[in-house]
């Protein structure tokens, strides 16, 4: 374990306990989030070394990694995620109606990059798993590691750079901001999407707020978190979009957390539309929020 001695945002020393949360997916531990007394920042600490985490990923119930997955959560998610594919795919072609060049950082097993090769964009992958690179490479999907993208950063460029909850699990969170900014082209976009623990589920559930995710999750942010965070690097949200299939997911995990039974269908269905509603009108209050990210002029 290694124990964080300033904020990963505002870099103060003073925090004060804020949650005790358990791994429900992996190991049944018990971990501590913290708030930074100075920016009210939230983050995991102490949390497992970057040599370490790799344990707390090895479970068939942690989707993002997994095919083979038969539970109702893990067909649900699934289902979602093709509808997800495509609005993803939308989303990138308003943003750069002819297609270019895409990163995919954290891109697990490559579905997404796959839908843009097909929408004719040059694709690459990054992920730092070994069996999610095994499977998006069987998929025809190129696909590196952390570590070769950093050393061969001179012959990149991309249009479009998308870290789907990814952020939140990176141990090197600053320097991996640097890199991205390095590589993304002048006019180029960097979306970035991460849970929200503003949202009104995160209120509701509390400690067993699935999105939380201890000790994967190792930041909880909010929105002017975010723009704290980017602002550092001269980066600037150009847009705030709404994810409401999280609230649902999210949800519905919370519940089963709760061990409620079959009734956590119908609770985690109202949650999740409660959620949304609360957001509606403003989306730094969904359960997980898209930052649409461009240099500072």
């Amino acid at each position: 374990m290694e124990f964080l001695e300033s904020c990963p945002v505002c870099k103060r020393a003073q925090f004060e306990p804020f949650l005790n949360c358990v791994d429900y997916t992996v190991s049944k531990e018990q971990f501590s989030l913290v708030r930074c007394v100075q920016c009210s920042f939230v983050f995991t600490n102490p949390r497992p070394a970057m040599a370490d985490i790799g344990r707390y990923y090895e479970s068939a119930a942690y989707t993002p990694h997994s095919g083979g997955d038969s539970s109702v959560i893990a067909k649900l998610y699934r289902e979602v995620r093709k509808i997800a594919l495509k609005n993803k795919l939308q989303l990138i072609t308003r943003l750069c109606p002819n297609p270019g060049g895409i990163l995919d950082y954290g891109c697990g097993s490559g579905e997404f990059l796959q839908v843009c090769t097909q929408a004719g964009w040059k694709t690459l992958g990054v992920d730092a798993s070994e069996t999610a690179r095994k499977i998006a490479k069987q998929q025809n999907i190129q696909v590196i590691t952390p570590e070769e993208l950093s050393q061969n950063k001179q012959s990149y460029s991309f249009d479009i750079i998308s870290l789907w909850h990814v952020l939140e699990h990176l141990h090197d969170l600053h320097g991996t901001l640097v890199l991205l900014k390095e590589i993304l082209s002048s006019n180029g976009w960097l979306l970035i999407a991460v849970p929200n623990r503003d949202s009104n589920d995160a209120q509701f559930y509390r400690q067993y707020w699935a999105a939380y995710d201890v000790p994967r999750h190792l930041y909880h942010f909010r929105p002017q978190d975010m723009e704290a965070l980017l602002n550092q690097h001269q980066l600037e949200i150009a847009e705030f979009l709404p994810m409401p299939f999280d609230a649902y997911y999210v949800s519905l995990l919370s519940e089963q957390y709760q061990n409620v039974g079959i009734m956590r269908f119908p609770k985690a269905f109202w949650s999740g539309l409660r959620s949304n509603i609360a957001a509606r009108n403003n989306a730094k209050f969904s359960a997980s929020v898209l930052y649409l990210i461009r240099h500072k002029l």
